[in-house]
């Protein structure tokens, strides 16, 4: 009875391995242009994007005191050019607190970005970002193309 119930969980987990190996790819990724379009108002989606701002500040307060003193001299250059990104972009909204006018802008552009079907897996965080490279006036076509080449691998 043992020998057949272990045969039995066996072949249902080599089933389900298979079906999960030979499966659509699409079923398995967040859509997160999909999760977008939830937010119904471009009043939310500032909302929301206030709060990633915001996560960035905490970030920001948990992360680089530590950079400064323990790391010193341990991090890469490929990670002090991100730490400089990140300071970069959050700059830039810090400039934005009377009226919101930049991330209104960042809202309309991410809901361009995400009207094309081919953006609609990559995550909003990276969207986020490549809508702020839109805003400073940057051709954000190979930056769509190699996020999107990230989604499919």
């Amino acid at each position: 009875m043992k020998i057949k119930l272990m045969i039995v969980l066996l072949v249902g987990i080599f089933v389900c391995i298979f079906s999960i190996s030979n499966s659509n790819i699409e079923g398995f990724l967040p859509d997160y242009g999909e999760i977008w379009q939830i937010l119904k108002s471009d009043d939310m989606k500032f909302i929301f994007l206030l709060g990633m701002i915001k996560g960035m500040d905490f970030s920001m307060e948990k992360l680089f005191p530590r950079l400064s003193t323990k790391a010193e001299g341990l991090v890469t250059q490929e990670a002090a050019q991100g730490v400089l990104e990140f300071i970069e972009i959050r700059m830039f909204f810090t400039e934005d607190n009377v009226d919101g006018t930049k991330t209104r802008n960042i809202v309309n552009i991410i809901n361009d970005i995400y009207k094309d079907s081919a953006n609609t897996y990559i995550p909003v965080e990276k969207i986020f970002w490549i809508a702020y490279q839109k805003l400073k006036g940057e051709n954000i076509e190979p930056l769509l193309q190699k996020e999107r080449k990230k989604v499919w691998q």
